[in-house]
C-alpha cells in the first residue's frame, strides 16, 4: 500500500463515518476511531512491529494510544508500515547485547524504560481524551 493510498483509505473510513452518522443521528467516529486503533495495536502485536527499524519503539500500547489521539495522522502511517513489513522492505533491529560495552547496555535498558514511561503517559493521555469526552 502507497502512502497515498493508506491516507485516502483512511479519508474515506471518515468520510464514511460522517455520512453514517447524519443518517442515524449519533456520532460513530469516536467508534470507528477507537475500533481501528485497537486493531492497529492487536496487529502491531502480531506483526512484532516494535522488533524493526522505524526511528522509534512502537509497543502495542504505544500503537494504539498514538492511533487513538492522533488517528488522521498516525493510521494511514501504521498502514503504510505495515505493508511495507509486509513486503520485506523494512529491516529488523539488532537486538544482541553481545559486543557492546557496559554505556551502550545502559542507554539501551533506558531507552527501554523511558519507552515504557511513554507508553503510559500515552495511556493517561488516551483516558483524558475518552473522560473528557464522556463528560461533553
Amino acid at each position: 500500500m502507497r502512502a497515498w493510498l493508506a491516507i485516502l483509505f483512511t479519508v474515506c473510513l471518515l468520510v464514511i463515518s460522517y455520512i453514517v452518522s447524519a443518517f442515524i443521528c449519533f456520532d460513530v467516529s469516536w467508534i470507528l476511531i477507537g475500533v481501528t486503533s485497537l486493531w492497529a495495536g492487536i496487529d502491531s502485536k502480531k506483526i512484532g512491529l516494535y522488533r524493526y527499524k522505524l526511528g522509534f519503539a512502537c509497543r502495542p500500547i504505544a500503537v494504539f494510544c498514538l492511533c487513538y489521539v492522533f488517528w488522521i495522522l498516525f493510521f494511514p502511517w501504521y498502514l503504510w508500515v505495515r505493508f511495507k513489513i509486509k513486503a520485506g522492505e523494512i529491516k529488523l533491529k539488532d537486538e544482541s547485547f553481545e559486543g557492546l560495552g557496559t554505556i551502550k547496555r545502559f542507554f539501551r535498558r533506558f531507552s527501554r524504560i523511558a519507552d515504557r514511561i511513554g507508553e503510559w503517559l500515552l495511556a493517561g493521555i488516551v483516558g483524558l481524551k475518552i473522560a473528557f469526552y464522556l463528560s461533553a
